[in-house]
C-alpha cells in the first residue's frame, strides 16, 4: 500500500502539471515569462487559461490582459501567442515593444495607451488583421509612412501625445471608421484626409489647427466632428458635401463667419459654435431642418436671421452671452424645449407658442417684464433673475409644472407678484437681491418647496413662524435683511428635512440644513427648540446679529467660528460698570478718610483752599456750570432714548439708555423722535453759548515772521508726535479689536486676552494717561519746543476717542466690515471656508468673500453704522471716566504722601533721581485734561446720556484733589501759565456732533431731519462769525510754565538764555527766583 501512496504522489508532482495545461507547452513557457516579467503569481499545476488575465478558445491563448503593471518589457517568447487577437497592456511603462509582436498575425486589438513610448514600434506596422490601435497619452511626436501597411485598422485612437503633423500615407488607410487625435499638437491636417471615404468620426478637438483642408467635404460619411478648442478662424466651402454629418462641434476656435454651405448639412441635428467670435448666422442655417440643437453662446451676435424659424425640429436653443437685443418673431414659433438667452441686451422676447416648452432662461438681460407665458403649462424651469422686473405678467399664472424659478436680482418690491405665478409644485424660488419688503404670503401654501432664498432685500418685521411649517423646506437664507425680533420656535423643523426629503440636497456644496440669518436685526436669546438642532447645521446667525443673552451657552450648530462674545448682546455691561464704580469709590473713600484722620486739620485746610490758580478754578466752575446745565438736557434725552428703544427688540438696559437702540427706521414713531431731534438742536445752541463764556488767557502779541523751514519742522514733529500718539491708543484700539472678532481668530488671541481687553480696557487707558502721557508729552515738548498743552490734548483727543470709533468704524460688521480679516472663514486656503462656500445647483447661496467678507456698499448710509459706534464707545467712555474720577486721587494721595515739599513743589525720589509728583496741578496739564472732559460731555454726552454724571463727578473729584494738592499739601499755586480752555478745540468737537447726528438722523429716516440740518447750518454760520480772521503770519507771545520743577539759587537779575526750541525761537528766564520758559508759538 506504502509503495502504491508513493507513486501517486510521484504522478501528482510531475504528471498532472502536464495533463491540466489545455495549452501547447511552448505558449505555456511564453506566458510564465510573460508573467515573471508583470511580478504576476502563477500557481504550481494552474491551468494558465482560469488566470483572470488569459482568455482562451479551443486550447489556444486568445486574450492576455496587462493592464498597471509597471511593465517595462516584453519577453521574445511573446510571439508564441499566435493565436492571440487581444493584448491589453495600458498603464505600464513600455518604451518599446519586441520584434517577435509582428508574429502576432492574428492579432486584432492591441491597447499600449498610458505608456511611454516616444515612437510606433514598427513590429506593430507587421501585423496585416490589427482592427483597433490604442496609443492613447504617450510621447509620440509622429506617426511613420509604414502605417499605410495597417490595412484592416478601422479604430484609431491617438489621444494625448506630442504629434505635430501626420503622414500623408495615413489617407491609405481606406477601412479607418474611427480617429481620435485630440490633445496634440496638429497645426494643419493633411489632404489625404479626405480619402478616409469610411471615416464615420473624426476628433481633432485641443489642437492648434488654424485651417481645414478642402478635402473635408470629401468624407461623406462622417457622422461626427468634433474641432473644439482649437484655433480656426474659417471654414472651406467644401463642408456642405459631409452629407451625412449629425454632430458637428466648433466650440472655443476664433471663427468669425460660417460658410453658406453649412445649410448643405441636411443630417446635422447638434451644431455647437459656442465661445467663438461670430457676428451673424448665415441665412443658409434655415436650410437645416434636422437640426435639434443649437448652441451659439458666448459669441458676438447681434441679430438672428428672420429665417431661423424655418428650423422646424429644433428644441434646444442657446444663444448666452451675445448682444442680442432683439429676437425675430420668427423665433416664437418654433416647437422649442429650452431656450437659453441668458446675458443678452434683451428688453423683450417674442411670444413663444411652444406648448412643450419645458426650460426658459432670460437671465442678465434688461427686461422690465415677462414674457406672455399663457399655456406653457409643462414648464419647470424658469430663470429670469438679473433683469429690471418690477412686476410679473398677469398670463404667467397657471404654470403648475413649475419646480425651479429663478427671480433673483430684479427690482420686485411687491411680495403679491410672486404669487401671481401660481405655482404649486414649486421645489425651488429664488427671490433674493429684490426690494421686497414684506414675504409674499403664497408661500406658505407651497407644500413641496425645499429651497428659498429671500437675502438680501428689504424685509422688515420679524421672522414669520409660518415659514418654517413647511414640511420640506431644507434651504432658508433670510440675510442682509431688516428682520427684528427673536427667532420663531417653529424654525427646529427646519433641522429634520434634510437629506430625508430634499433631492436637491446632493447636488449641494454644503450637506445637511443650511438657514443663514445675518446681518439682521435680530435678538434676545435662542428658544430651547432651536438650541437642540443637531451639530450638522451649516448656520451663519450671529453676524450683525444681538442673539444670545450673555449668560447661557450658544447653542452647538452654531459654529465656533462664528462664536464672537462681544457681537451679541450681554446683559451684563451695566452690572460691570456699577461693581467697578463701587469697588473703585470704596477704595477712594477709604484713602480721604486715612488722610482726614491722618491730619487734624486737613479737612479746614481742604476747604478753604482754591482748586489751583485762577484760571484752572475757572476751567473748573466752567465745565461743572456747563455739566449741570446739559445734563438736564441729557436727562430729557435719556427718558426719550428709552421710550424709543425698539431696534434691538432684546437690547440690554444699559444699551437702551443710549442712541444705539433709538427707534426703529422702518416703523418710526414721530412722538418720540421729534423731542430727541429738538432736545439736539437745544444741545448744539446750549454748546455753543457756554464756548462763547470759556476761560481763555490774556497774552501779548508780537509779529514774526514764519519760514517755511519753521513750517517744515512742524509738519515732521507732528508727524512724529502722531505715531508716539498712535502707540498711546493701542488699549482703545485694542477694546474695538476685541470687541468685534471671534474666539477663533487669525490672531490666535486667546479667550483670556479677549476678556482681559474688553474688560480692563478702561483701566489701562486710564493708567497709560496718568502715567505715561504726561513723561511723554514731556519729553517730547523738551527735545522741539512744541507746546505741551497743544501735545497733551491732541494725545488725549486719540486716547479718549478718536483712535476707538476710528478703530470701530474699520472694524465692525455694521460698517467697513473690517473685522473678517481676521476670521478663519475668509481664508480661501481654510476649510471653513469651503464650508461656508454653499451653493445648490449651480447658483451660488453664500459666498463668503462677497457676502461675508466685504463691506456693505453704501454702508455709511445705514443708521446700523452709527449706532454700532455709539454702542462700542459707550461702555469704554463711561467706564473711563468713572475710573478716572476714583482711581486719580487714590494713585495720587499715595504719591503725594511719600513726596516731599520743596520750593512750592512736591518730590519723590525715583530711580531716575528725584521727581517732581505734582506736576499733574500744573494749569496747562489741567487745561488740557478739562478741555478733553468738556469735548466728551459736548460731543458725547449727547448720544450717551448717562456720561454727563460721570463727566461731573470726574471734574469734581479733580478739582477736590487741586484743593487737596495746594491747601494740604501745599503744593505752590503761582499762576505762571497762559493756557486756557481751547475754543477753537471745543467747537471741532461740537461740528463733531453736529454731523453725527445729521448723519444718524438722515441715514435712518428720523423726524426732525430738517431741524436738526438748519440748527447745523446756523451754526455753522455761527462759527463762521465767531473765527472770522485775516491770516496773518504772526505770532504771540505766551508764557508757558517750565514743567519740569526746578530748584535753583540765583540772584534777582534777568539773564535771558536763547536757544534753538523746534519751529520758532524759545528762551528761559531767571526771574525772581523762579525759572520762567517762554515760546513763540501760534495763539491757540
Amino acid at each position: 500500500m506504502s509503495a502504491c501512496r508513493i507513486c501517486l504522489l510521484l504522478c501528482s508532482l510531475f504528471v498532472l502539471p502536464f495533463l491540466s495545461a489545455s495549452l501547447p507547452e511552448e505558449e505555456v513557457d511564453a506566458l510564465r515569462e510573460i508573467f515573471d516579467v508583470a511580478n504576476l503569481q502563477w500557481e504550481q499545476g494552474r491551468d494558465p487559461c482560469t488566470l483572470p488575465q488569459v482568455k482562451c478558445r479551443d486550447g489556444r491563448t486568445l486574450r492576455l490582459c496587462l493592464i498597471s503593471r509597471n511593465i517595462t518589457s516584453l519577453p521574445e517568447s511573446i510571439g508564441q501567442l499566435q493565436f492571440l487577437k487581444t493584448l491589453r497592456l495600458s498603464g505600464n511603462k513600455l518604451s518599446a515593444l519586441p520584434q517577435s509582436v509582428g508574429q502576432l498575425q492574428s492579432l486584432q486589438a492591441l491597447f499600449l495607451n498610458n505608456n511611454q513610448l516616444a515612437e510606433l514600434p514598427g513590429s506593430t506596422l507587421e501585423l496585416s488583421n490589427l482592427v483597433t490601435l490604442d496609443l492613447d497619452a504617450n510621447q509620440l511626436t509622429s506617426l511613420p509612412a509604414s502605417v499605410i501597411h495597417l490595412q484592416s485598422l478601422r479604430f484609431l485612437n491617438i489621444r494625448f501625445n506630442q504629434l505635430v503633423s501626420l503622414p500623408e500615407t495615413i489617407g491609405s488607410l481606406r477601412s479607418l471608421s474611427s480617429l481620435d487625435l485630440t490633445d496634440n499638437k496638429l497645426t494643419r491636417l493633411p489632404d489625404s484626409l479626405g480619402q478616409l471615404v469610411q471615416l464615420h468620426a473624426l476628433y481633432v478637438q485641443s489642437n492648434h489647427l488654424t485651417a481645414l483642408p478642402e478635402c473635408l467635404g470629401q468624407l461623406r460619411q462622417l457622422s461626427a466632428s468634433h474641432l473644439e478648442s482649437n484655433l480656426l478662424t474659417q471654414l472651406p466651402e467644401s463642408l456642405g458635401g459631409m452629407h451625412w454629418l449629425e454632430h458637428f462641434d466648433l466650440d472655443k476656435n476664433q471663427l468669425t463667419s460660417l460658410p453658406e454651405s453649412l445649410g448643405d448639412l441636411e443630417h446635422l441635428r447638434t451644431l455647437r459654435l459656442a465661445l467663438n467670435k461670430l457676428t451673424f448666422l448665415p441665412e443658409s442655417i434655415s436650410k437645416l431642418r434636422s437640426l435639434v440643437d443649437l448652441n451659439v453662446r458666448n459669441n458676438q451676435l447681434a441679430s438672428l436671421p428672420d429665417s431661423v424659424g424655418n428650423l422646424s425640429n429644433l428644441r434646444f436653443l442657446t444663444l448666452d452671452s451675445n448682444r442680442l437685443s432683439s429676437l425675430p418673431e420668427s423665433v416664437g414659433s418654433l416647437g422649442l424645449l429650452s431656450l437659453s438667452l441668458d446675458a443678452n441686451r434683451l428688453t423683450s422676447i417674442p411670444h413663444l407658442s411652444s406648448p412643450h416648452l419645458l426650460v426658459l432662461r432670460v437671465a442678465k438681460n434688461r427686461l422690465r417684464n415677462l414674457p406672455d407665458l399663457r399655456g406653457k403649462t409643462k414648464l419647470r424651469v424658469l430663470s429670469v433673475h438679473d433683469n429690471r422686473l418690477e412686476t410679473l405678467s398677469q398670463s404667467s399664472g397657471g404654470l403648475k409644472a413649475l419646480n425651479v424659478v429663478l427671480l433673483h436680482s430684479n427690482r420686485i418690491h411687491d411680495s403679491t407678484e410672486i404669487c401671481r405665478i401660481g405655482i404649486v409644485d414649486l421645489k425651488t424660488l429664488y427671490l433674493h437681491s429684490n426690494a421686497l419688503r414684506v414675504i409674499p404670503p403664497c408661500l406658505s401654501q407651497l407644500k413641496s418647496l425645499e429651497v428659498l432664498t429671500l437675502h438680501r432685500n428689504a424685509l422688515t418685521g420679524e421672522v414669520p413662524g409660518r415659514l418654517f411649517e413647511l414640511p420640506k423646506l431644507n434651504v432658508l437664507t433670510l440675510h442682509g435683511n431688516r428682520l427684528h425680533g427673536t427667532l420663531p420656535p417653529e424654525l427646529a423643523t427646519v433641522a429634520l428635512h434634510c437629506p430625508k426629503t430634499c433631492k436637491i440636497c446632493g447636488t449641494a456644496s454644503a450637506r445637511g440644513p443650511v438657514l443663514l440669518l445675518h446681518d439682521n436685526r435680530l435678538s434676545c436669546s435662542l428658544p430651547e427648540e432651536v438650541t437642540n438642532w443637531p451639530q450638522d447645521m451649516r448656520s451663519i446667525s450671529l453676524v450683525g446679529n444681538m442673539l444670545g443673552n450673555g449668560t447661557r451657552e450658544l447653542p452647538q450648530w452654531i459654529h465656533s467660528d462664528e462664536h464672537q462674545p462681544f457681537l451679541y448682546v450681554s446683559g451684563n455691561t451695566a452690572n460691570q460698570i456699577f461693581r467697578r464704580m463701587v469697588l473703585l469709590a470704596s477704595m477712594c473713600a477709604l484713602c480721604g478718610l486715612l488722610l482726614v484722620l491722618a491730619e487734624k486739620d486737613a479737612y479746614r485746610q481742604i476747604l478753604v483752599a482754591k482748586a489751583g490758580t485762577d484760571l484752572t478754578c475757572e476751567a473748573h466752575m466752567f465745565l461743572l456750570q456747563m455739566g449741570v446745565v446739559l445734563s438736564v438736557a441729557a436727562g430729557f434725552l435719556l427718558s426719550a432714548y428709552y421710550a424709543g428703544a425698539s431696534y434691538y427688540m432684546c437690547g440690554s438696559i444699559f444699551a437702551s439708555t443710549t442712541l444705539s437702540n433709538f427707534s426703529d427706521p422702518y416703523n418710526s414713531r414721530a412722538l418720540v423722535e421729534w423731542p430727541v431731534s429738538l432736545l439736539w438742536a437745544i444741545w448744539i445752541a446750549f454748546g455753543a453759548f457756554f464756548l462763547r463764556c470759556a476761560p481763555t488767557p490774556t497774552v501779548a502779541e508780537r509779529e514774526e515772521t514764519t519760514t517755511w523751514w519753521d513750517w517744515f519742522l512742524t509738519f515732521v514733529y507732528s508727524c512724529c508726535w502722531c505715531c508716539i500718539v498712535a502707540v498711546l491708543s493701542l488699549p482703545s484700539v485694542a477694546f474695538a479689536l476685541v470687541a468685534a472678532i471671534p474666539s477663533n481668530n487669525t490672531l490666535q488671541f486667546s479667550a483670556w486676552w479677549v476678556k482681559f481687553f474688553h474688560y480692563q480696557a478702561a483701566l489701562v487707558i486710564v493708567l497709560v494717561d496718568m502715567f505715561i502721557t504726561p513723561l511723554a508729552v514731556a519729553m517730547f515738548s523738551d527735545a522741539t519746543g512744541m507746546r505741551r498743552s497743544m501735545l497733551s490734548m491732541a494725545a488725549r483727543l486719540f486716547t479718549m476717542w478718536l483712535a476707538a470709533v476710528l478703530s470701530t468704524v474699520y472694524l465692525t460688521t455694521h460698517c467697513m466690515n473690517g473685522w473678517t480679516q481676521l476670521w478663519n472663514v475668509c481664508d480661501e486656503n481654510t476649510e471653513d471656508y469651503k464650508l461656508f462656500n454653499i451653493s445648490l445647483g449651480g447658483n451660488p447661496i453664500l459666498e463668503p468673500k462677497a457676502d461675508l467678507c466685504s463691506a456693505k456698499e453704501s454702508w455709511w448710509s445705514d443708521s446700523a453704522c452709527p449706532r454700532a459706534v455709539v454702542n462700542t464707545m459707550a461702555p469704554l467712555l463711561v467706564s473711563k471716566m468713572i475710573t478716572r474720577s476714583f482711581l486719580q486721587p487714590i494713585i495720587t494721595l499715595l504719591k503725594w504722601q511719600l513726596s516731599y515739599l520743596d520750593r512750592g513743589k512736591l518730590y519723590i525720589l525715583g530711580s531716575g533721581g528725584w521727581m517732581c509728583t505734582s506736576a499733574s496741578l500744573e494749569h496747562g496739564q489741567q487745561a488740557s485734561l478739562l478741555v478733553t472732559w468738556a469735548e466728551v460731555a459736548l460731543l458725547w454726552g449727547a448720544l450717551v446720556p448717562v456720561l454727563l454724571p460721570a463727566v461731573l463727578l470726574a471734574t469734581g473729584t479733580n478739582m477736590l484733589m487741586c484743593k487737596v494738592g495746594h491747601g494740604h499739601f501745599g503744593v505752590d499755586r503761582l499762576d505762571r501759565a497762559a493756557t486756557g480752555m481751547s475754543r477753537r478745540y471745543l467747537h471741532g468737537s461740537l461740528c463733531v456732533l453736529v454731523c453725527f447726528q445729521n448723519w444718524f438722523a438722515w441715514s435712518s429716516g428720523m423726524h426732525g431731519r430738517w431741524l436738526l440740518l438748519l440748527t447745523a447750518l446756523i451754526y455753522v454760520l455761527e462759527l463762521g462769525g465767531f473765527l472770522s480772521f485775516g491770516f496773518v503770519q504772526t505770532r504771540s507771545v505766551v508764557a508757558i510754565v517750565d514743567d519740569r520743577c526746578p530748584h535753583s539759587n540765583g540772584d534777582n537779575d534777568v539773564e535771558m538764555i536763547r536757544r534753538k526750541r523746534g519751529p520758532g525761537q524759545a528762551c528761559r528766564a531767571w526771574f525772581n527766583g523762579e525759572w520762567l520758559s517762554f515760546s513763540l508759538l501760534p495763539r491757540f
